[in-house]
């Protein structure tokens, strides 16, 4: 890490005591990135140097993963928006220059974001987003059970916090201009002990439904496009600012 990024570290453990992150620091035009589930800050690392020429970028650690604290209290996606929120406000970033990008649970958690605060950020980048889905009450139940399987408490109790805090309902009011991206091959999303659809169908169908949004369909990679497929994602994420 550049002296830069740990004084920007530094910087906000300061104020917070909570958020752990990396900053590049140059540009203003900033995209912050949240990661997903079993991930940290450092499945950017790569696409972030693409595109630092450009762009502040920020990357995080969430609340009890990597270097940050844990989440005190009940562990919920809403805790952890509001976690993000009060970070976003510490940057001191004017709105229209902050885009968010989320990838997988981080996905589900930017859309919490863009429903909960849409005036704090500019525009929405969703890479293999959790959250398109709908499960039937069996559905959910076979989902809760599977957690048992997981390698570690944080996992599952991340799947449990997605699997209980839908948002697919809200996604037709989402105001942001939005650029959503998955691989074709993507065995995660539908969740594979469902799975009732296709990746791209479930893909289409929600893009549909947020007003403003742009499918990009990756052919041939799967979930974790940040580590497979960091050309494409440059690319696409350089052409929507």
């Amino acid at each position: 890490m550049s002296l830069a990024s740990k004084k920007a570290r530094l910087f906000f453990v300061l104020l917070s005591m909570s958020i752990a992150f990396k900053d590049t620091l140059k540009n203003s035009e900033t995209i912050l990135f949240i990661h997903g589930l079993g991930c940290t800050a450092s499945i950017w690392e790569e696409l972030s140097v693409k595109l630092s020429k450009e762009y502040r970028c920020i990357s995080i650690d969430l609340p009890s993963y990597g270097n940050s604290s844990e989440l005190t209290g009940t562990y919920s996606l809403n805790a952890i928006t509001e976690e993000l929120y009060k970070f976003i406000l510490n940057l001191n970033i004017d709105a229209q220059k902050l885009h968010i990008c989320g990838h997988s649970m981080g996905g589900q958690l930017a859309i919490i974001l863009a429903l909960r605060y849409p005036n704090i950020f500019n525009k929405l980048i969703l890479i293999s987003p959790a959250g398109f889905e709908q499960f039937t009450e069996r559905e959910l139940q076979l989902i809760k059970a599977g957690t048992n399987m997981l390698p570690s408490d944080l996992m599952k109790k991340s799947t449990l916090a997605m699997i209980n805090e839908p948002v697919y309902e809200y996604l037709h009011t989402i105001t942001h201009q939005t650029l959503i991206l998955f691989g074709t091959n993507d065995p995660m999303i539908p969740n594979p002990m469902i799975r009732k659809n296709t990746t791209s169908q479930l893909a289409e169908h929600c893009t549909k439904l947020i007003k403003r949004a742009k499918l990009i369909m990756i052919p041939h990679k799967g979930h974790f496009l940040p580590l497979d497929s960091v050309n494409e994602l440059s690319e696409e994420v350089r052409k929507f600012i």
